[in-house]
């Protein structure tokens, strides 16, 4: 390491994204919040399917340094925190099936400007970089919504009716697709999101996300 490295590193030190602690630049997390991950993190690697979904990958659950780092990329102005996230992500998508491109959870532009960035769409183009799985951004949101985390689970079916449509250029058929998304908790925004795609012509979609919410036991998981 050079002068010039030790230099930057001292003044802008790489922090922990589940705690926010200082750590080593080589270093994903410290070492703490590794052995938290290894609690909270699905070891199946997917959630049985949940139609029209063909599957949904979480690589955690939505709990503990996961649920800060979260919270912090999502409603504190911290939109670095995706990229460490997307790592993980990329990481547990199976090899077995060919994604023909990721397509994030889109976001009213109003909203966009409001929030400087829609945190599904850093995540997408971050798993792509870690995964050679291009980004397409497919979807358009065309109504405003109540924002899901407040409504309980019949409220957030009826939320997202009629919420997205395909983008004008968007080029789905026969293609086998993979949703992005932060948090998955009853599963409507991404049933909804899976359902525009297949009806635009999409052979499959399945879906990645950060962490699965109000789950506790992985095995337990049924109503997503």
């Amino acid at each position: 390491m050079n002068w010039r490295d030790r230099i930057w590193q001292i003044l802008f030190p790489k922090q922990c994204p589940f705690c926010g602690k200082n750590i080593r630049w080589e270093s994903r997390c410290c070492d703490a919040c590794a052995e938290m991950l290894q609690k909270v993190k699905f070891q199946s690697g997917s959630i049985k399917e949940t139609y029209p979904l063909a599957g949904i990958f979480p690589v955690f659950a939505y709990q503990d340094g996961v649920a800060y780092a979260i919270r912090r990329m999502k409603f504190h102005n911290h939109p670095a925190i995706a990229r460490h996230l997307a790592v993980y992500a990329a990481e547990i998508l199976p090899e077995d099936i060919y994604f023909d491109a990721i397509v994030p959870i889109p976001m009213r532009q109003r909203n966009i400007w409001k929030r400087g960035y829609n945190q599904a769409a850093l995540l997408a183009k971050f798993i792509s970089q870690n995964s050679s799985i291009p980004i397409k951004e497919m979807l358009v949101k065309v109504r405003k919504t109540r924002p899901q985390h407040t409504l309980n689970a019949r409220e957030r079916r009826r939320n997202l009716e009629g919420a997205y449509a395909l983008s004008k250029t968007a080029e789905v058929s026969g293609q086998t697709l993979l949703l992005c998304d932060d948090v998955v908790t009853t599963g409507s925004t991404l049933r909804e999101a899976a359902k525009v795609l297949l009806n635009g012509g999409a052979k499959t979609v399945y879906a990645v996300v950060i962490a699965a919410a109000g789950v506790e036991d992985e095995n337990l998981v049924t109503d997503l």
